[in-house]
């Protein structure tokens, strides 16, 4: 089902996610839904194709109406690192599991959330 069905639609969870071509599809329709306001991702898990997932992460930053993100998801021996590709000025309440953070990434993550609480 494309979500642009939904143009109302303010809040969005996905949950134990396992197909990364699925994943692909459903981040990149995220973008055109212009009240999303809180989104999650609840153990979702993906052993290969990730680089596409990575790229639509990484824009989530640049939804002008994003106040709320959870992301729990698990790229296995993959190290991955949420890296904003520009700044939200919305987002102000965020959660990352099963990543880890040097001082570096997470200064430079937290200053492209300026909002964040």
């Amino acid at each position: 089902i494309p979500l642009d069905r939904f143009t109302s639609l303010q809040s969005l969870t996905l949950s134990h996610m396992r197909s990364a071509t699925s994943m692909d599809v459903l981040l990149a329709q995220c973008h055109r839904l212009l009240f999303l306001s809180h989104l999650k991702f609840i153990d979702c898990s993906f052993q290969d194709g990730h680089q596409p997932i990575i790229k639509h992460l990484n824009n989530l930053w640049n939804s002008s109406q994003l106040t709320s993100c959870y992301m729990d998801i698990d790229f296995f021996n993959f190290s991955y690192k949420i890296t904003p590709s520009g700044q939200s000025n919305t987002l102000q309440d965020l959660s990352i599991e099963s990543y880890a953070y040097n001082s570096k990434a997470l200064i430079r993550l937290l200053k492209m959330t300026p909002s964040i609480r």
